[in-house]
């Protein structure tokens, strides 16, 4: 099933690796931000999380920019396959948590399809300064599935693990500030 999914998503957004930088958005989180072209060293570090970019704290995604600029440089199509890894790593974050929390192996897989498939994920994996929104998804539903694991059996650690990816996963997007509020769903089920 894992394999599954992971040919379907890169069939489905393989091509954006094609695909240039946008003029809406692109230019202020990647190509005319100079902290982002000299990679990571302490002053842009600190930029990353002292700066707010269009309108969004998001420094975690700056730093992940910063790896990309170091890895592909200008050259777009690598910026969008990291988005279409994370997606990937979402996507099985997402299995991974419904087939452990229902033991139902097509039923999870099927959910995580739909998700992976979803005409609304296409913009987040197709257009690189969304990466903000895969790293977040990604670093959520990692979340999710580690908290399974706490419920499963509780340890401080878990709790811990749980509470260092939700922190994570916020600087690379606030818009997460609601999983605890989908802990308390997900308690109620499949937990």
């Amino acid at each position: 099933v894992i394999l599954l999914l992971t040919i379907t998503a890169v069939a489905a957004f393989g091509r954006i690796a094609g695909n240039d930088f946008v003029n809406f958005d692109d230019e202020g989180y990647i190509t005319e931000s100079a902290y982002i072209k000299t990679g990571i060293n302490p002053e842009s570090i600190q930029w990353a999380f002292r700066t707010i970019v269009l309108n969004n704290w998001v420094p975690l995604t700056m730093l992940s920019h910063m790896v990309d600029w170091r890895l592909f440089g200008g050259n777009a199509g690598g910026h969008h396959l990291m988005n279409l890894f994370f997606h990937i790593g979402a996507v099985l974050f997402l299995f991974l948590f419904l087939y452990k929390t229902t033991g139902n192996l097509w039923s999870s897989g099927f959910a995580a399809a739909f998700f992976a498939l979803h005409p609304l994920r296409v913009e987040s994996v197709a257009w690189a300064s969304e990466r903000k929104d895969v790293l977040s998804m990604f670093l959520g539903m990692a979340c999710l599935w580690a908290y399974a694991f706490y419920v499963e059996k509780p340890h401080v650690t878990r709790y811990l693990a749980c509470l260092l990816l939700f922190g994570v996963s916020l600087l690379a997007k606030s818009m997460l500030i609601t999983l605890p509020f989908v802990f308390l769903l997900v308690d109620y089920w499949p937990l």
